[in-house]
């Protein structure tokens, strides 16, 4: 992309010879993809981070991640597994937990994550995929072909992938960079992620939330995410600002589906996860989140929770959301982070409940709608290039 300006820019020195115009509009052009942080995170671009907030290996569920170059450059990407599924701590008691019910009333179970990193290369237009639980090796799988349609190391091999332990909950961030290893804006990765359940096979697929950066990062190893000109980050933003709150529409839990009739539920989760991430210190701190619910009568209620680097929250374990609390079947939800906690990326899991005779459950991921961008930089530091 940065030798594309730079022709760009040749071209608009030629051109002004022609018309002050020309230049003005090549200039503009210019100027407005350097300024690409303005724009809001997405899932439906080329971007330079790629955050897949839910990914679980855990022997009910299992991942399949594929990322795909979509430059026509080979590009070179690392990858960062964050491990939430080692249970922590009661805030208001040393008590380690697996689950908030393990902590008293009031008590908060932050997960203690721990960070893997990888690296992968992609040629140009490649695709490449791996299944989470098992990771991929190098080279090809002598034993895929054209006929065999599920198997896992099919395509050019992107270099080795770890397979995560069993019971691994936690996200996946991949970051692109240039061949030595600093972050470049190249904006040349898509990603989606399936979630599969191994019992009843059903799957629910999602984009990879993707960052598009500005070429006026200075390559160091502290991505600044929106924001303004501070210490950390002396050039200003760097990436596209995490956005200021997120939107749902959904059901009440408890309330029947009405695509579905009597006897159905809809029950949803929302997996959050923080913006700001220290990956070479493996460490996250406490991120208060202000949950405001409008139910199809106007009325209006709130809840909190506090999370750490990863937390999957289903909404039943909040009473604002059940339908016995607001007799409303119809809500929509602001999700956002308190002022002075890192900003948040919100991903929800529908299931769907048919009730009946011969009930059936079928899921499906929903990217809330992002509103608004913050005002203050979001950090994702990640460890020197090895």
């Amino acid at each position: 992309m940065m030798e594309k300006l730079s022709g760009l820019h040749l071209g608009a020195l030629k051109v002004a010879r022609w018309g002050g115009r020309i230049a003005l509009a090549v200039a503009t052009l210019i100027t407005a993809v350097g300024a690409a942080t303005a724009a809001q995170v997405g899932t439906d671009q080329p971007a330079s981070v790629l955050v897949f907030p839910k990914v679980i290996a855990d022997g009910t569920y299992d991942t399949v991640i594929q990322i795909t170059n979509v430059s026509s450059f080979a590009v070179p990407a690392i990858c960062f597994y964050v491990d939430a599924s080692n249970g922590g701590y009661c805030s208001n008691a040393p008590v380690s937990c697996l689950a908030d019910s393990d902590c008293a009333p009031g008590g908060w179970c932050p997960s203690q994550c721990s960070e893997t990193n990888f690296q992968i290369f992609l040629t140009g237009q490649q695709p490449t995929h791996w299944v989470v639980s098992s990771g991929r090796g190098l080279g090809s799988d002598p034993s895929c072909s054209p006929t065999n349609a599920d198997c896992n190391g099919a395509g050019y091999s992107p270099g080795l992938v770890p397979p995560r332990t069993p019971g691994f909950r936690g996200e996946l961030v991949c970051v692109e960079i240039d061949p030595s290893g600093l972050p470049l804006p190249g904006n040349s990765l898509i990603g989606e992620a399936t979630l599969k359940d191994l019992t009843t096979g059903d799957v629910a697929k999602y984009n990879a939330t993707g960052f598009v950066g500005a070429s006026n990062n200075d390559g160091n190893g502290t991505l600044c995410l929106g924001g303004g000109v501070t210490p950390d980050c002396p050039n200003g933003a760097e990436y596209a600002a995490c956005p200021q709150s997120w939107i749902l529409n959904h059901l009440s839990e408890g309330a029947e589906d009405g695509l579905v009739g009597t006897g159905s539920a809809l029950r949803t989760n929302l997996t959050i996860v923080p913006c700001s991430q220290n990956f070479e210190a493996q460490s996250s701190q406490p991120v208060h989140v202000l949950f405001r619910v409008t139910t199809e009568f106007e009325q209006a209620f709130s809840s909190s929770i506090t999370t750490g680097c990863w937390r999957d929250v289903p909404l039943s374990s909040l009473f604002v959301f059940n339908f016995a609390v607001t007799g409303s079947t119809y809500l929509q939800t602001s999700v956002r982070a308190w002022a002075g906690s890192s900003g948040i990326i919100v991903m929800a899991q529908e299931s769907r409940d048919s009730g009946g005779p011969q009930p059936a459950t079928t899921s499906a991921m929903v990217m809330p709608y992002a509103e608004g961008t913050r005002s203050a930089p979001d950090l994702m530091v990640f460890p020197p290039f090895q």
